[in-house]
């Protein structure tokens, strides 16, 4: 394949990884993509019935989290945190309008509570009100001036906008806050990629790799990268662990990749 061709086909190629990375990251399940802190008050909460809905909704039991979050609403509705959960619940059940409705609620209640502010731009990315969204944030951080969470939300959504230089600016304020913060990692990776700039991605993927070495996804985007920096040996190691952890998802999209940089088995 000629250079001009190969010019062609690479960002192409590039942007398919990312739109697919993207429907990962928005599927829900990364629960408003918000640090476990969130969670914080699970064990010390004095009231039970709403410690046990959060820890349902971290079972994935939404049944028993949302009767639990409507009974101790029902018992005592001056509660803000359980608002918070139900928001969450209806989030993930995909009911977006009752999801907004019960996070104004828990701001009403309680409106110096950074976490309640990116939930609620949470909600607001997903019905596609982004500026709205960022606003959510941006409050967040007047709570807050650390808050993991609205960097990193904040982040995303320039992500999904395509501004991608303040989107890593914000994943980099994140990962500053929290070095260990896998969602900002991928994200800022998937933001080097999405701009065909592989060379840059390749320290998120690396990191991603140590911390999560059995997951295939990070082998194979790193194996990616590296093969668009023209890293070819190490770049076909990684394919290859990708396929070797997950044979299901990644054999064939492995094969094709090899087969295109001309580094078949």
């Amino acid at each position: 394949m000629s250079q001009c061709q190969s010019a062609q086909v690479v960002p192409v190629r590039t942007k398919i990884l990312v739109v697919w990375i993207l429907l990962i990251l928005s599927s829900g399940l990364f629960l408003f993509l918000i640090p476990r802190h969130t969670y914080r008050h699970i064990d010390t909460d004095t009231d039970p019935i709403t410690a046990t809905g959060f820890r349902a909704i971290e079972s994935g039991d939404l049944g028993l989290a949302e009767s639990s979050l409507l009974e101790s609403v029902r018992r005592n509705p001056n509660q803000d945190r359980p608002y918070l959960g139900l928001a969450m619940v209806r989030r993930l059940k995909g009911d977006l309008e009752q999801a907004s409705r019960d996070i104004e609620k828990a701001i009403l209640k309680n409106p110096n509570q950074p976490e309640y502010h990116v939930a609620r731009a949470s909600i607001l990315r997903d019905r596609g009100q982004y500026d709205q969204a960022l606003a959510s944030c941006q409050r967040a951080i007047e709570a807050d001036s650390q808050h993991v969470g609205a960097f990193q939300e904040a982040g995303y959504i320039h992500y999904i906008q395509g501004n991608h230089r303040e989107a890593r600016r914000l994943l980099y304020r994140a990962l500053a806050l929290k070095p260990d913060l896998v969602n900002a990692e991928r994200l800022l990776g998937s933001s080097y990629l999405a701009e065909n700039k592989p060379q840059q991605a390749i320290p998120s993927w690396r990191r991603l790799v140590e911390r999560e070495p059995a997951n295939a996804e990070n082998h194979f985007y790193l194996g990616v990268c590296l093969l668009e920096a023209g890293e070819r040996e190490e770049g076909r190691e990684e394919l290859l662990r990708s396929a070797e952890l997950d044979a299901a998802v990644y054999a064939s999209r492995v094969q094709d990749r090899l087969t295109y940089y001309g580094l078949e088995n």
